[in-house]
C-alpha cells in the first residue's frame, strides 16, 4: 500500500489523528525513519479529522488519505466515534483505520 516509485503519481497521504503533539510528532517521525514516502496530514482532535475527511471528499483536496491512524482518547470526538464516522461513509471503504 504504501510503495512508492518516482514515475508513480502522487501517493495518498496518511492522516494522523491525535490531540496530543508529542505523540503526532513522533508518528510523523517514524513514518520518516521508515521511509515512508506518502505526505501526512494532522488532525488534533476527532471533530477535526471528521471535517477534514468531509473537506477531501467534497472538494477532493486534500486526496483521501490512504491510511488513517488516529488515538482513541480525545476528548469531544474519540477515537471511535471518528472510525464509526468513517465506517458509515462508502466513499471511505478502502481507506485503513488503526
Amino acid at each position: 500500500m504504501f510503495s512508492y516509485r518516482e514515475s508513480d503519481p502522487a501517493p495518498s497521504p496518511v492522516l494522523i489523528v491525535d490531540d496530543r503533539w508529542e505523540d503526532n510528532f513522533l508518528l510523523q517521525r517514524l513514518l520518516r525513519v521508515a521511509k515512508i514516502r506518502n505526505p501526512v496530514i494532522t488532525a488534533g482532535g476527532g471533530s477535526e479529522a471528521i471535517d477534514l475527511l468531509e473537506h477531501c471528499l467534497r472538494d477532493g483536496r486534500p486526496a483521501l488519505p490512504c491510511l488513517i491512524y488516529v488515538d482513541l482518547n480525545m476528548p469531544d470526538k474519540n477515537g471511535f466515534d471518528v472510525l464509526q464516522w468513517v465506517r458509515e461513509n462508502s466513499a471511505l471503504n478502502g481507506v485503513a483505520v488503526v
